[in-house]
């Protein structure tokens, strides 16, 4: 069962990327697919079926026993998990928001309750209260974040319901659950499993400043979600909780970076070049968010997204492939799930970093320039970083196989 996990999240991941290469490719050559639909699958099936599906991976892993695992039940979470995504893969292209993909997607939000409440119990019994490492605080706080992310979905139901889906109140909803996901589940959790990593392989860090960063993340977390709402209409009501959790965020920032040491370096330096480059982009994106976050509450930031709406795309697709993907991907490389001197997997890596940083330039330059052409080099970055996922995940298959096949001639 474990082994199957990073095949299943690679899997969807490919299936994003596929889906959202057609989608660049309907602006170049229009067509008559259901675009919101595809759009809604996705999204949904990038945060659902890549992203969680790997961070259930990489969580159960790297905090809990084999035993834990057996006993915890997380083969059947993992199975009947992966089904309802693939059933909100399918329901959405069908339909987009109808009976079927919100039947879906509520099952699986009280999946994702299970596995929140039974891995913080898991981890309570591994980790006393006196001897909790760093990234278990990380980790304990990216699940409960999760789950506020989930009440805004169950309020976006209820605001449809009441047809005020023109409202403020509604945007407001949705930029809820996509902060609480992005900047709460999602970064609490890479950063959670970097320093779990550390600690697993006695890599020296600075904790003092590390619990520094911690606790200025978590203070910036909430109000940090008003960055989201300078566009709206009650902009003067927020604006100095904003300007609060932009100073703070630049703070933690700042301390974060204190707390990486020599000993990170190294590591990096006994890599690929490949590697290096993968681990700078996912750092480089990680403090661009926390710096583009910060300068959000600008008039002239403003301005510019009102010029240039790709700007806002550029930044989910920046955290949601340059932060998240490309710090996931490193996981896979040091759980040696991908085999990072395998040349499938370099020209995979080399397709997947000269796709992700084309297509950002082309999103950010895009309403200043001739359209069409810049159109064109988002859809081919697009399908680049297409081909590269798919490289990756025929090298992971191929790579079991053989690891089974060495396993049942050695017995």
């Amino acid at each position: 069962m474990i082994k199957s996990i990073p095949i299943v999240s690679i899997v969807f991941l490919c299936i994003v990327a596929i889906l959202g290469t057609i989608m660049r490719f309907s602006f170049v050559y229009p067509n008559s697919i259901p675009y919101s639909n595809v759009l809604h699958s996705h999204s949904h099936v990038a945060f659902q079926g890549w992203v969680y599906l790997s961070l259930f991976y990489f969580l159960i892993t790297s905090f809990l026993s084999e035993k834990a695992i057996k006993k915890g039940n997380y083969k059947i979470q993992f199975y009947v998990t992966s089904i309802v995504i693939f059933s909100i893969l399918v329901s959405f292209i069908y339909q987009g928001y109808g009976i079927y993909s919100i039947v879906f997607s509520s099952i699986f939000q009280f999946i994702s309750y299970w596995f929140i409440f039974k891995f913080l119990g898991d981890l309570k019994q591994s980790f006393s209260i006196e001897d909790t490492p760093i990234s278990v605080s990380f980790i304990k706080i990216s699940l409960w974040l999760n789950l506020i992310s989930t009440l805004a979905t169950w309020s976006i139901a209820v605001i449809s319901a009441l047809k005020l889906g023109e409202d403020e109140i509604y945007n407001s909803a949705i930029y809820a659950f996509l902060h609480f996901q992005y900047n709460g589940w999602f970064t609490f959790a890479i950063i959670g499993l970097l320093f779990r990593f550390f600690e697993l392989n006695a890599i020296s860090f600075n904790k003092k400043n590390t619990k520094l960063f911690f606790n200025l993340m978590l203070l910036a977390i909430v109000p940090s979600y008003t960055l989201s709402l300078i566009g709206m209409s009650f902009r003067s009501y927020i604006i100095y909780v904003a300007y609060f959790s932009a100073v703070i965020q630049l703070i933690a920032c700042f301390y974060f970076i204190k707390s990486i040491n020599k000993g990170t370096l190294n590591l990096i330096n006994k890599k690929s070049s490949l590697f290096s480059w993968v681990l700078i982009i996912c750092f480089l994106a990680f403090l661009l968010k926390l710096f583009i976050q910060s300068i959000s509450v600008s008039d002239l930031f403003i301005e510019m997204i009102s010029i240039n709406r790709f700007i806002i795309m550029a930044f989910m697709h920046m955290v949601l492939i340059g932060f998240v993907s490309f710090a996931l991907i490193s996981f896979y490389i040091q759980k040696e799930i991908i085999d990072i001197s395998n040349v499938f997997v370099k020209i995979a890596l080399y397709l997947l970093i000269l796709g992700f940083v084309v297509s950002e330039c082309m999103m950010v330059v895009n309403q200043f320039y001739l359209r069409i052409i810049f159109q064109k080099l988002i859809a081919y970055s697009s399908l680049s970083m297409a081909i590269g996922f798919i490289c990756l995940l025929f090298h992971i298959i191929l790579n079991q196989k053989m690891f089974n096949n060495i396993g049942q001639v050695n017995t």
